[in-house]
């Protein structure tokens, strides 16, 4: 009996149940068994027989738990234990549930949105390893997990066993094992992995020189590349000839081997596979930054946005706050003065002219002309005046008819060319609805002045009604005299609010569409880039 036969028939160290192989690589074989003591379901790492190996691959073994047991985040697969029983030696850790990253992959290629998502999750991954010093150098589809929560995906132990569903061309190249012999090992400062797979192998692997995280960042450059594409981006067929390909090819354009490649992804995957180390992001925030750039800029842009309507707002409020002002304290002065006013012309008027005024035929008698005559007197003294009215009651309720009017024909007031609504004239008899100005009914029935409590705005002028009874100081008069009286002040304060509040908002909307520049979004990204590396220093 061998001693897998051992580990395969009984409980490993009288506590790890075997149940199946899970898959097999190039150190080792992982089960699925049932942890009896803390009962829940773990993957047990096993090494081959140890004749097969040296002392220092057992070391390895060894430090490749002590190294990855530092590593503690929820997008790292945990390892729970280390032991030795019978000669086998074995590593527990945690057991997922999902597939691998590969067989996702070959279900068919992921669109942007879910590459990106996967990105993530193992860039946060490779955040918490090189964060305690750990280099992966053997990131893989294979050795990815996607999980059904909200980890996404999981960076399953540094070294572990592929899965036996991916074990045929995991890194979609033709076999690397072949007359060139088996991959160097490579010496590394922090190791964890074995000895890499070359379709995922960086230049500097490939030359033996000390990798660092830009290392494991080349690799994710491969690993999204064959997300979005199915495919590697260097192919061969021999290990010299793949390490020749990282080496000194082109680098694929993944665009044009994907469709619809969001362009800040295809940007990560061009920075992540450069052939020279200095010239990729210098760590995993920067990947980061790079795939959130999007999202940084939407969220820019919201705020740019809020900035901009908050102004408008502003502006617009400011605006109406000064204007109510000055409205309110010309009211307060007008008003009284159209009371006054009204009063004078209700004396002026003679009741039995009014009288003797029943339609348009009368407008060639004495008494039309006289009446006339006092309105366009009043009319003439006063720049201001819209226009001056006598109305009585019709047999309507709430309806009066025109009597004598300053302008009976139409007449262009505003002196504009054009003859608007409110200036087509009014001959006598001509029906006017008095309902919805309770002001009218007040000076008919009070017997006394009344005046309009808010502008009306009419042909581009602010105009005030003033009213008063004929005879003046009488209630229930027969007649009513109505003066419209407009302030040219106000609407010019309208008019110069609206275009300094529309200059201000057009200064402010230009700001920000400079805001909005590539170029400038540039420099706002190297500063924030700038920041995050000066706070990382300092933490350091």
């Amino acid at each position: 009996m061998t001693k897998l036969d051992f580990v395969a028939g009984r409980p490993l160290s009288g506590r790890y149940q075997m149940l199946r192989k899970l898959g097999e690589g190039g150190m080792g074989t992982v089960y699925l068994a049932d942890d009896l003591l803390l009962r829940r379901m773990v993957a047990v790492k096993t090494l081959f027989e140890e004749e097969l190996y040296e002392a220092a691959d057992i070391d390895r073994f060894r430090k490749e738990v002590a190294l990855t047991h530092a590593i503690s985040h929820p997008n790292v697969a945990r390892t729970y234990d280390l032991g030795e029983t019978g000669g086998v030696h074995f590593i527990t850790m945690e057991y997922l549930k999902g597939e691998t990253l590969m067989g996702r992959i070959r279900r068919g290629v992921m669109g942007s949105r879910e590459v990106v998502d996967v990105a993530r999750a193992i860039c946060k991954a490779l955040q918490a390893a090189h964060g305690v010093g750990v280099i992966h150098r053997d990131l893989k589809p294979a050795n990815i997990m996607l999980v059904p929560d909200g980890r996404r995906a999981v960076v399953m132990d540094f070294g572990i066993a592929r899965n036996l569903a991916d074990a045929r061309g995991d890194d979609l190249t033709r076999p690397h094992q072949g007359q060139d012999g088996p991959m160097p090992s490579t010496p590394w400062d922090v190791t964890s992995a074995g000895l890499g797979t070359p379709a995922y192998m960086a230049p500097e692997q490939w030359d033996q020189k000390g990798g660092d995280e830009r290392t494991d960042l080349y690799a994710l450059g491969v690993i999204l590349f064959v997300c979005l594409t199915g495919q590697a981006p260097f192919v061969a067929d021999s290990p010299t000839m793949m390490g020749q390909a990282h080496k000194t090819a082109p680098i694929p354009d993944v665009g044009r081997l994907a469709k619809d490649v969001a362009p800040d992804l295809a940007a990560v995957i061009k920075a992540c596979l450069q052939k020279r180390q200095q010239d990729r992001p210098r760590r995993v925030d920067d990947v980061l930054y790079m795939l959130d750039r999007r999202t940084r800029l939407r969220q820019y842009a919201a705020r740019l946005a809020g900035i901009v309507t908050g102004a408008a707002v502003a502006l617009a409020g400011l605006g109406l706050a000064v204007f109510t002002i000055a409205r309110g304290a010309i009211l307060t002065e007008m008003g009284p003065a159209q009371l006054h006013f009204a009063e004078l012309i209700a004396r002026d008027l003679d009741v039995r002219d009014l009288d003797a005024v029943r339609g348009p035929g009368d407008m060639a008698t004495p008494a039309f002309a006289r009446a006339n005559a006092v309105l366009k007197t009043r009319l003439a003294d006063k720049v201001h005046i819209r226009d001056i009215y006598t109305m009585r009651p019709a047999k309507t309720p709430g309806w009066l008819e025109h009597v004598v009017v300053a302008h009976p024909e139409a007449f262009d007031m505003d002196g504009d060319g054009i003859i608007g609504e409110g200036e087509e004239g009014a001959l006598p008899g001509k029906l006017f609805n008095a309902s919805p100005f309770p002001e009218i009914a007040a000076a008919l029935t009070a017997g006394k002045a009344t005046a309009e409590t808010e502008f009306t705005y009419d042909s581009g002028a602010f105009t005030l009604g003033g009213f008063s009874p004929v005879p003046a100081n009488t209630k229930n008069a027969p007649y009513l005299v109505g003066v419209d009286v407009f302030n040219q002040q106000l609407a010019t304060l309208m008019l110069g609010l609206i275009v300094a509040t529309a200059t201000v908002f057009v200064g402010v909307v230009a700001t920000a569409g400079v805001l909005l520049h590539p170029r400038w979004l540039r420099r706002i990204e190297l500063r924030e880039l700038a920041r995050k590396r000066a706070a990382h220093q300092a933490q350091v």
